[in-house]
């Protein structure tokens, strides 16, 4: 599995591919049971969230960091298209930021292309929690 990662004006692209087809890779990001099997970084222990699979639907995850606690995300897909493209929104680390993420999968030989472009922004209009 490779990864590649650029930085360019503002927006963090992580591409990486899967040796599974786009339908398992999309299922992945979006039910509960397989998303805490992998969501968090590498000193995560536990991870609780909740998904609502609809444009505007809850977006959700609670990690339990070793050394740091829980780290909450909580968000709202703003975009919801099986099982290539979901997105959403998320409060950035300073007041008044957004962060819109957006991931697309694409079927590439069998395996699955998945592409996640992160975008913080100070303005535009945030779906209310």
């Amino acid at each position: 599995m490779s990864v590649d990662v650029s930085f360019e004006n503002g927006v963090l692209t992580i591409s990486r591919r899967y040796d599974r087809p786009t339908d398992e890779v999309f299922s992945a990001w979006v039910e509960v049971g397989k998303t805490q099997e992998w969501w968090g970084c590498e000193n995560t222990t536990c991870v609780t969230s909740e998904i609502e699979t609809e444009v505007g639907g809850k977006y959700e995850h609670a990690m339990t960091i070793t050394g740091v606690g829980v780290h909450t995300i909580k968000g709202k897909l703003t975009a919801y298209e099986p099982p290539a493209r979901l997105a959403y929104q998320v409060p950035g680390m300073s007041e008044g930021e957004i962060m819109q993420v957006n991931v697309s999968f694409k079927d590439r030989d069998g395996q699955t292309e998945g592409t996640m472009d992160c975008i913080v922004r100070t303005f535009g209009p945030l779906l209310q929690w």
